[in-house]
């Protein structure tokens, strides 16, 4: 059973320097979990705990690299969090976001009775996990990835997966247009809705003039540049996320 019956809450923290594997990028590793599982006594249709919140990054450090760290901070917290304050480390952004989830659940949950607690409503679950992709050394570019996905109450959660792609050479993030000159991107567009419209899940009806085929959320290696659609963006929650690859071959054809 994945109920674990306990009161209290469990908290672990930790943020250790390591070397990542990922070429000679250098990163210190977060990773902090939470667990408050549901309290003796909860109905039997309640098989997970109450609330999990669980962070595990890659952050590159060096000087090199301070924009793809500005980058990667800013797309797993909110501007609340952030609240601009450059003086604060990494470390300490996603922790104070981290204790107001931890906070906002305690305070949503206030006035309950635990033995009351069924799921749903009261499984809340925040996941974010992010690190670098193999170095793709033909272009001298790197991808991070990060998957998260959350669920606050209703039919379902919500998940994703965000690509930010850099220059090894100067830590800088790049752009499709590093890759696609712009006055080729109108023809990546039609390329990328021909390869969409033979994928399972995507739906016509989700694309207008001004959907952005052409996302700034892909990732590159040796097969191309591959395109990441999040739930909704070219198709019903039920499509998942949808992908469709270029081969670098057809990106020097268009």
């Amino acid at each position: 059973m994945r109920r674990i019956l306990l009161s209290a809450a469990i908290i672990i923290a930790a943020a250790i320097a390591v070397s990542c594997t990922k070429g000679e990028i250098k990163c210190n590793s977060f990773d902090r979990d939470i667990v408050k599982p549901l309290p003796e006594g909860a109905p039997e249709c309640a098989l997970q705990d109450s609330l999990r919140i669980h962070y595990s990054l890659q952050l590159p450090t060096g000087e090199k690299w301070a924009e793809a760290r500005e980058s990667i901070i800013r797309s797993v917290i909110d501007e609340k969090s952030y609240g601009g304050d450059d003086t604060l480390s990494i470390d300490a952004h996603i922790n104070s976001l981290i204790d107001n989830y931890y906070k906002e659940y305690n305070e949503t949950m206030a006035g309950y009775d635990e033995k009351e607690m069924h799921f749903p409503p009261f499984a809340y679950n925040y996941d974010f996990t992010g690190g670098f992709l193999e170095p793709y050394q033909e272009k001298n570019v790197v991808t991070y990835k990060i998957g998260g996905n959350a669920y606050t109450g209703g039919a379902h959660g919500m998940y994703w997966e965000t690509y930010f792609t850099f220059n090894m050479e100067d830590g800088k993030r790049v752009a499709v247009s590093f890759f696609v000159p712009e006055e080729k991107i109108d023809a990546l567009r039609d390329l990328l809705y021909g390869k969409l419209s033979d994928t399972e899940g995507f739906f016509p009806d989700f694309v207008t003039e001004e959907t952005e085929l052409a996302t700034e959320n892909f990732f590159v290696n040796q097969d191309g540049m591959t395109f990441v659609y999040n739930p909704y963006e070219v198709g019903p929650y039920s499509s998942g996320i949808i992908m469709a690859n270029v081969a670098w071959s057809e990106i020097e054809a268009l």
